[in-house]
């Protein structure tokens, strides 16, 4: 990892480090943003044929594994480091004024940022900050995890929403390019049709977009049966490859990162519109700035707000930002425990960089993406928090000014 500023004697940097390689030069980190998807999990359901049943998963269906709240607590790890350890954005110690977490309505979500947090906030003092006594967990400080019943939520689950779903329908899946793919792939799609023993839903080789979107419980299964090893029949493995890079594919399609301009904007403004500029408002209120202007509703911490998500939803804020893969520099999908940091930085004399940085599972070094969103940038780290704004105004969603 490259070098960072030497820590004061105190344990402190202020927030500046001097000799960092990804880092802007003689300013602080003022404000942070993550999003993440959540750990390795179960299937969420069984097809017909399938040679796992319900009762086997003991912690139940599209519950977190706990190879998936170790995943989580390394990228706690990772992001203490980041944000408490070299930048000293918040405290080692969980303060609710400095910090809101928000996760999906769904318990994977939830579970992971609760195991993230196990290790984040590591630096907890026993009678302190959480009991002493030798049945209490060693360093554990429960940490609150808000959720909104909304699984319509247009924000972290975009393509759930009516109107992103209507955009879906009548628009991505008329495009040539959904057309050509479907077709491509007929054959795979009767094949798991057949052996899954769902024939209601043959009209997906027709491209039928609901068809389509329901045979995603089916794919989501094949892939948990390869990845946690579950009882499987022959066929499953034979189609395991093909099914991965179907979902990867579709989800090119359907966030629009395969279409023509037109299409691409629009989707990246139904899409990542909505969280862009949620991000975007948080900045400026961290800076007391356009005060008038923003739209947010409930807290908003002084330092740091978390999304505990899913993959689609860093792929809607990659969409969002003009990126041209799903998974920023991969044509595959964003891997369990993935996570994206947007972060504002501010020098003495008011200037400021927005930096983007991508956390990847298996990798100890974050990789510096500030340079690959759209737009004009015209400093040598990045964008100014007004080049920001202004590259994202096009993702700007219709309702936002109203």
């Amino acid at each position: 990892m490259n070098e960072v500023g030497k820590v004061e004697e105190n344990g402190k940097n202020n927030g500046v480090l001097q000799n960092s390689g990804k880092d802007p030069k003689n300013k602080k980190l003022v404000f942070a943003h993550a999003i993440w998807r959540h750990g390795k999990r179960n299937p969420i359901a069984m097809y017909q044929t399938c040679l796992s049943k319900e009762e086997d998963f003991v912690h139940g269906l599209g519950e977190l594994v706990h190879e998936g709240m170790m995943e989580h607590y390394e990228l706690g790890r990772k992001l203490r480091k980041r944000f408490i350890e070299e930048t000293s954005l918040v405290s080692p110690i969980y303060i609710s004024k400095e910090i809101h977490i928000r996760s999906t309505y769904v318990n994977r979500t939830i579970t992971s940022a609760q195991s993230h947090f196990l290790s984040f906030y590591s630096g907890s003092i026993p009678g302190k900050d959480y009991p002493l006594h030798e049945s209490w967990p060693q360093t554990f400080f429960p940490v609150p995890v808000h959720a909104s019943p909304d699984i319509a939520d247009p924000v972290l689950l975009g393509s759930a929403h009516e109107s992103s779903r209507e955009y879906i329908k009548n628009v991505i899946t008329k495009t040539p390019q959904f057309k050509q793919f479907i077709e491509r792939n007929r054959n795979m799609l009767e094949k798991i049709i057949k052996n899954s023993g769902h024939p209601e839903f043959s009209e997906a080789v027709n491209g039928n977009w609901i068809m389509v979107s329901k045979l995603f419980g089916i794919f989501d299964t094949i892939i948990h049966e390869h990845l946690l090893d579950l009882p499987r029949s022959p066929w499953v493995d034979e189609v395991y490859e093909e099914v991965g890079d179907f979902v990867d594919e579709y989800y090119a399609h359907i966030f629009g990162f395969t279409a023509d301009p037109e299409i691409r904007l629009q989707a990246g403004k139904i899409f990542g519109g909505p969280i862009l500029w949620e991000i975007i408002d948080r900045f400026r209120y961290a800076l007391g700035i356009d005060l008038d202007k923003i739209k947010l509703k409930g807290k908003i911490p002084k330092k740091y707000y978390v999304y505990s998500a899913h993959d689609t939803s860093i792929i809607q804020l990659f969409a969002g930002l003009g990126l041209g893969k799903i998974g920023f520099d991969t044509i595959k999908r964003p891997e369990t425990a993935d996570a994206v940091t947007i972060e504002l930085w501010q020098g003495e004399d008011g200037s400021t960089v927005v930096k983007l940085f991508y956390f990847r599972k298996g990798c100890e070094d974050p990789i510096d993406m500030s340079k690959e969103v759209s737009g004009d940038v015209d400093t040598e780290e990045g964008f100014s928090l007004e080049q920001f704004i202004r590259r994202s105004e096009p993702y700007k969603p219709d309702n936002y000014n109203k």
